[in-house]
């Protein structure tokens, strides 16, 4: 799934941030969370996702533990203010 290069592109052309919040909504886990920080976090915009990884967290939505070892790292990255 393209959902992180869609996200990156979205923010290039500074769209609105409900429609990429939504978006990761929808698709919520179906592709790989490594991917999505990286382009987010190329944007300096890693605060737009920290609501929807904490809700990821909170409902157990990758099974992986590399998945759950990344998403950790991208929320600490959140939280020093990277």
């Amino acid at each position: 799934m393209r959902t992180p290069q869609v996200v990156g592109g979205l923010l290039n052309v500074d769209h609105d941030k409900m429609t990429i919040k939504g978006l990761l909504t929808s698709v919520m886990g179906n592709f790989p969370i490594n991917e999505l920080v990286h382009e987010v976090e190329q944007r300096n915009r890693l605060k737009l996702i920290l609501p929807w990884l904490e809700t990821c967290v909170e409902n157990k939505v990758w099974k992986w533990k590399e998945e759950d070892r990344l998403e950790q790292e991208a929320e600490e990255k959140l939280r020093r203010g990277a």
